[in-house]
């Protein structure tokens, strides 16, 4: 018996998202649907013969109703009900005695973004839904794309049920289906409903890249259908293994997500389509009683099940299996190797890194370059990435090399291959702080990419977010910016200004302008990335959760934002119920929370979330992996807060131990560890042992980076500190002195940041009794501040101060009064707009005291005197007086 022919109706304008999955979803339950896409406004009459041709053959309508009117034709006769075309194909199914199914999805369905409509279109679809839930209670609407899924699929069964009675008893009617459609979706709707709110794996369920299979009698494919789908998924696994940002490697759902996208746009179909193809494979596996268990495990990896798909193909007879890779010629692929390479991106989603070398290797070693040159070069390069995510440094470069010397004696390999080749040789040398020569791998691989930009734009784009993250690496935020800007542009052009391409595009763009303190702008981007992809998945994808660390990273600068711990807990809720509790991604989650969690000194959860995270990535990714070093890091700080001054120092020797080992002696990141264990030491005043520490951090910086790069500004900051609180004063000033020329040669002459640093080297100045010279430096730092500041900004009353300070001590008392004068005046002044007391008030006061009692006044008029000048009143200059 034929399958029933449904005819899909909905609008286009906030419902072709979810047309094209219901469509897919109708289609994967056994169903013939048809429907009829119209782009732009036409005729009445022409549309409407159109639709009754379609609507003929139809045995039934499902019908969506959703907030939009949406597009009508240009000319509508006289006389005639002003309709929109979704609404006109419900109507004429009614006159044709089709049944028709509606669903009504609710105000707050995540509908795509559309444009406003005019006040008549907005009443007349209001109406529309009005008659369609008439007799309805307000649980029968659908409210998230989870409900829609599910309701389709149970209409879906009721509707094959009622084509197979009609088929038996030909004398019933047609038009009585009609009269009980709206009680029928009563029932089914409500019971969907309360069926998928009752499902424990729900939320999952909504998070997977394609629906999960159902045993509704699934259609039968034939074997060259059956195939080309594994080729499919094969393919998907390889590319979801080296797909995805940096922030996005620990998230095989994502990476899932991404693959299949590319692998859809390469065989010319669209996602949906492509999900549609893996979902008939899935279900005619799952409804045979002998599939392979290589079937079983391509079948569990389209629905993000990957420890299962790892498990299942691992059996013994998964292996013997022929697997086809990737542009491999059939006459040249070997059984062997491909099924191994298959296995081996299967135990890398599933983060089982350790098995996913070994198989990666052994199937590497069993593919003759000679024979098969395009597979050795296309699984060469998958397993370098994934070398280079696991921090299998030397591998990957020994591999990258060869892979980029191949191409060079073979120019006719395809730019995209040698594009790639060249991105992945960049990854690697900004993970391992190598960045010398990252940025020109990666513009010329832009070139390459540039060939065919029509064809490559995606490709493209992401290579400039590569460039943007080189750049950030390097100090060079300017060019980020405009990499990042340049990314968003493109991904807009190519896929629009909602798509999930511009959100991780944003993600990154908003972390730069964090980081560069313009934490507003940064805010408003990643809400923006937030929104896009809550709307295009759910709130409780992964996607959604790095955008929530990234929130709460950026909030948490901002001292009147207190979301950070908040937001940290959300995500890692959805990394939890995404990935489980022991998974690398679910650890990020988890190290964010601790750091949000590090304001809050009395708790234990900061140290207790750091320790599990350490276990969870030590035991997955190894103790010399970034992710776990990072963790480390996060570990020790939290277990200084908490007390535990030896274990938390022991961590910071363990963590440089680790970083020499990984990186090498002369590396940044080395450099990075030895400076956290100085400042740690620094902390216990061990100021003997932190002084070499920081000096060698210092010195691997300057021969890596130059001696006027930011990273070295911060390390001679950091030597004067330690020489200032040694008591070496004089070599103290020495460095700030330095430091004091390196932000001279990078910023602007009246930068706000110079302040800083000449307010350092007066310090440093007067503690070596030059007063004279240190009241020079204080008054040009309070130069630049009051062109650039408030005058009323307390860190201007910091600077006076410090003026007034060494007047004081030079025994210029008459002088030094109106400066003292006015930093009580300021500090008032924000003590009175804030409504309470500034910390340094008290400060300002006896300093006040101290210079007015050298000037020859009593503490009577002293007291007078301060009170009126915290008043705000004017009081007049004092004339010098005899010192007392």
């Amino acid at each position: 018996m034929a399958a029933p022919v449904i005819y899909l109706s909905a609008a286009q304008a906030d419902l072709r998202t979810h047309r094209m999955a219901a469509r897919a979803i109708l289609e994967a339950e056994g169903l013939q649907v048809v429907d009829y896409e119209i782009r732009d406004a036409t005729g009445w009459s022409p549309v409407r013969h159109a639709m009754r041709t379609r609507l003929r053959g139809c045995h039934a309508m499902v019908h969506i109703a959703g907030a939009s009117f949406g597009a009508e034709p240009n000319a509508v006769p006289e006389g005639a009900v002003r309709r929109s075309y979704a609404q006109m194909e419900y109507h004429l199914a009614s006159d044709l005695h089709i049944p028709c199914y509606s669903i009504v999805l609710a105000q707050d369905f995540p509908f795509d973004l559309h444009k406003p409509e005019d006040e008549e279109a907005c009443s007349l679809q209001a109406q529309h839904r009005e008659m369609l839930t008439e007799g309805m209670s307000s649980m029968d609407t659908v409210h998230d794309p989870g409900d829609l899924q599910w309701s389709l699929e149970a209409l879906a069964s009721r509707i094959r049920m009622s084509h197979a009675t009609a088929a038996s008893k030909k004398a019933r009617s047609a038009s009585t289906w009609l009269v009980f459609a709206p009680l029928f979706l009563i029932s089914v709707v409500g019971a969907a409903y309360f069926f998928v709110a009752q499902r424990p794996d729900f939320n999952k369920a909504v998070q997977t890249t394609v629906p999960p299979a159902v045993s509704h009698s699934p259609p039968v494919l034939d074997a060259a259908s059956m195939e080309h789908a594994r080729k499919m998924i094969a393919d998907v696994a390889a590319a979801a293994v080296i797909a995805g940002l940096p922030s996005e490697q620990q998230d095989p759902i994502t990476k899932l997500e991404v693959a299949l996208d590319e692998v859809a746009q390469r065989q010319g179909l669209t996602t949906i389509e492509a999900k549609l193809e893996l979902q008939r494979f899935a279900n005619a596996v799952d409804a045979s009683t002998d599939s392979s268990a290589r079937d079983k495990a391509l079948a569990a990896l389209t629905v993000g099940k990957f420890t299962a798909a790892s498990a299942l193909f691992s059996q013994p007879e998964a292996d013997s299996e022929p697997v086809q890779i990737e542009d491999a010629p059939p006459k040249n692929a070997e059984v062997l190797p491909s099924a191994l390479l298959l296995k081996a991106h299967l135990q890398y989603l599933a983060s089982e890194h350790t098995a996913a070398l070994a198989s990666y290797k052994t199937a590497l070693g069993k593919i003759d370059r000679t024979l098969s040159p395009d597979a050795w070069l296309h699984s060469s390069l998958i397993v370098a990435v994934v070398m280079t995510n696991l921090a299998q440094w030397e591998e990957a470069s020994q591999r990258l090399t060869d892979i980029l010397i191949h191409i060079d004696t073979h120019p006719q390999t395809e730019p995209q291959i040698h594009a790639r080749a060249l991105q992945a040789m960049a990854s690697l040398e900004v993970a391992r702080g190598q960045t010398g020569t990252a940025e020109d791998h990666l513009l010329k691989a832009c070139k390459l990419l540039e060939t065919d930009s029509a064809k490559n734009q995606h490709a493209l784009a992401m290579a400039t977010v590569a460039i943007g993250e080189a750049l950030c690496f390097e100090g060079k935020r300017d060019g980020a910016e405009d990499a990042f800007r340049r990314a968003v542009v493109m991904q807009e052009q190519l896929h629009g200004p909602d798509s999930p391409e511009v959100a991780r595009v944003l993600g990154c763009l908003a972390t730069m302008l964090a980081d560069s303190g313009r934490q507003a702008q940064g805010l408003r981007l990643c809400q923006r990335a937030q929104t896009i992809n809550e709307q295009r998945f759910t709130p409780t994808h992964p996607r959604v959760a790095r955008d929530l660390m990234r929130l709460a990273a950026i909030s948490s600068q901002s001292p009147n934002d207190h979301r950070d711990v908040e937001l940290c807990r959300r995500a890692l809720d959805i990394c939890t119920q995404a990935f489980g509790e022991r998974h690398p991604a679910t650890a990020t989650a988890m190290i964010s929370l601790a750091i949000a969690l590090s304001d809050h000194p009395n708790s234990a959860e900061p140290e207790s979330f750091a320790h599990e995270a350490v276990s969870i990535d030590v035991s997955a990714l190894g103790e010399e992996h970034p992710l776990a070093l990072r963790d480390m890091k996060i570990l020790a700080r939290a277990l200084k807060a908490s007390g535990n001054k030896d274990e938390s120092l022991n961590l910071h020797r363990r963590i440089v131990s680790a970083s020499e080992r990984k990186y090498g002696p002369d590396n940044p990141e080395t450099a990075r560890a030895l400076s956290d264990l100085a400042l740690a030491l620094t902390e216990y005043s061990r100021f003997t042992d932190a002084e070499p520490l920081y000096r060698r951090a210092l010195s691997i910086l300057e021969k890596r980076f130059g001696p006027d790069d930011f990273r070295v500004f911060i390390g001679v900051r950091s030597l004067a500190g330690i020489l200032r609180d040694s008591g070496n004063k004089e070599e103290a000033l020495e460095q700030y002195r330095r430091a004091l020329e390196i932000a001279k040669r990078n910023l602007p002459p009246d930068d706000p940041g110079l302040f800083v640093e000449l307010s350092n080297v007066g310090g440093a100045l007067r503690s070596l009794g030059r007063y004279t010279d240190a009241e020079t430096v204080f008054r040009e730092a309070l130069a630049i501040q009051e062109k650039s500041m408030s005058t009323r900004d307390p860190s201007v009353a910091e600077t006076l101060s410090n003026l007034a300070g060494v007047l004081f001590l030079s025994g210029r008392h008459s002088e030094a009064e109106p400066v003292y004068r006015r930093v009580l005046e300021v500090l008032a002044a924000v003590s009175r707009e804030t409504k309470q007391p500034h910390p340094n008030l008290d400060l300002a006061r006896k300093n006040y005291h101290a210079d007015l009692k050298r000037m020859g006044l009593s503490d009577d008029e002293i007291t007078k005197r301060i009170a009126k000048v915290e008043a705000g009143e004017t009081v007049q200059d004092l004339t010098a007086v005899s010192v007392k």
